[in-house]
């Protein structure tokens, strides 16, 4: 379970949001397979509600801030483009004009 716990924050700090919805997937199968094999008093003694309930709210936090990061550099890339003359729109010289 380890190992899917750091393969998760890895996808999600990495920004591979679709990986990191998968390894979410595989994350949670492996804590209810670990919950599932463990006896009432281990399961009353576990700290794994803790400790997924920490890693999951971790990664929406990260994944809030992503989108506002995004959204923020669209909007950046939104003003740029309007005081930046685009390529497409300008005049090209047809012909070189040459002094002698």
């Amino acid at each position: 379970m380890d190992k899917a716990a750091l393969a998760f924050r890895s996808a999600l700090i990495a920004g591979d949001f679709a990986r990191a919805a998968q390894l979410a997937a595989d994350y949670v199968e492996a804590i209810r397979t670990q919950w599932e094999c463990m006896s009432e008093d281990e399961r009353r003694a576990s700290l794994l509600p803790l400790q997924s309930q920490e890693l999951l709210n971790w990664a929406r936090d990260v994944a809030l801030v992503q989108q506002a990061l995004t959204r923020e550099h669209l909007a950046l890339l939104g003003k740029a483009s309007r005081y930046q003359p685009s390529f497409d729109t300008e005049p090209r010289p047809h012909a070189l004009q040459v002094r002698a």
